[in-house]
């Protein structure tokens, strides 16, 4: 959604591919999709440190032995989602 309103996004995140829990060929067509709003990912990657200086975000990533800061105006962040069941609807 921010990247249609014209943000620069960026998705950080340490699996190997987008949405590892689904069939690989729909998550390479959902990725494929981001991909043509604009949306960059940079996958297998481990956030070591978000900093904030003078307004501004940075966020420090390891890609292997490779380092990498990106600055930002604003970091969201998500920790992931949880499926709950009810047991009495099973």
């Amino acid at each position: 959604m921010y990247a249609d309103f014209g943000s620069e996004v960026t998705v950080i995140d340490l699996a190997q591919r987008l949405m590892p829990r689904e069939d690989e060929e729909i998550a390479d067509r959902a990725k494929a999709i981001f991909e043509a709003k604009g949306i960059k990912f940079l996958l297998e990657s481990k956030i070591e440190e978000i900093i904030d200086k003078n307004g501004k975000g940075y966020v420090q990533i390891s890609q292997g032995a490779s380092k990498i800061e990106i600055e930002s105006d604003a970091i969201l962040v998500a920790i992931g989602r949880k499926t709950l069941i009810q047991k009495d609807l099973i």
